[in-house]
């Protein structure tokens, strides 16, 4: 657990068959609630929580508005990634893939959760679940049919954006080329 107010940096670990989470981040310190801004980046996360134990890859609570970049997070029993208590969460480039974990990604009363670039595949129950939670996800993966809200304010927005490039049989730019989709 990373019980921290500082921009420091959680990178390049593998952490496998955690009995209960893997990477735990609030905005805690000893006696007060402080922002804190940590990195969580290029972890792989394995087999969270299996057997008799619940558990989470990820969980971010307290007023932390942690970056999570190009992690992988890989079989799990509860929530991929879990946030809490007025949290800001950009998620970038993550694979959540549950292999029979119940939930993706859970919100309970954080501001706003970006996902961008992301895939969350394979859980047994939901992908995106949230009360009080605003997410916001750009090119991002998921079933859309597996996501629920526990209140009537939490909201998801889908973005998808396409970047093309056209060029003629020789490799050169067609500049003002009009592209159909």
């Amino acid at each position: 657990r990373a019980t921290t107010w500082s921009n420091g940096t959680i990178e390049n670990n593998i952490i496998n068959s955690n009995k209960i989470y893997g990477i735990w981040v609030d905005g805690w310190d000893t006696t007060v609630r402080r922002s804190s801004n940590p990195m969580v980046r290029n972890n792989t996360i394995l087999n969270t929580g299996r057997g008799i134990f619940t558990a989470v890859p990820i969980a971010v609570e307290s007023y932390s508005r942690p970056s999570i970049v190009d992690n992988r997070i890989i079989g799990y029993t509860e929530d991929g990634i879990y946030f809490a208590d007025w949290c800001q969460v950009t998620v970038e480039d993550t694979l959540i893939d549950a292999q029979g974990g119940n939930y993706g990604v859970v919100g309970s009363v954080p501001r706003t959760v970006k996902l961008i670039n992301c895939t969350i595949k394979n859980t047994a129950i939901l992908d995106v679940l949230g009360g009080t939670s605003y997410f916001v996800v750009t090119n991002t993966t998921f079933n859309q049919s597996k996501v629920d809200f526990f209140d009537s304010v939490s909201n998801l927005t889908v973005h998808w954006f396409l970047h093309t490039y056209v060029n003629d049989t020789h490799g050169n730019p067609v500049p003002g080329a009009t592209v159909h989709v």
